[in-house]
């Protein structure tokens, strides 16, 4: 996934992409937690979805300022 990434950090932004999606899978459909297993999908691809999107993208240089 990275290697289709844009920008900065790939890989990381990749990896964290992959534990977030991994993680509400998790919690939604074998930990069945309250409220996420109860949710439509709809809503909670409506709430991820941006959180996910930003990780896709590469930062701005006002988001990724350059090491010093």
């Amino acid at each position: 996934m990275a290697e289709a990434m844009d920008g900065p950090d790939a890989q990381l932004r990749a990896a964290l992409l992959s534990a977030a999606m991994f993680g509400i899978a998790v919690q939604r459909e074998m930990l069945k937690m309250p409220y996420l297993a109860e949710a439509d999908l709809d809503d909670v691809l409506r709430l991820s979805g941006p959180m996910l999107r930003k990780l896709l993208e590469p930062p701005t240089s006002r988001e990724h300022p350059p090491a010093s």
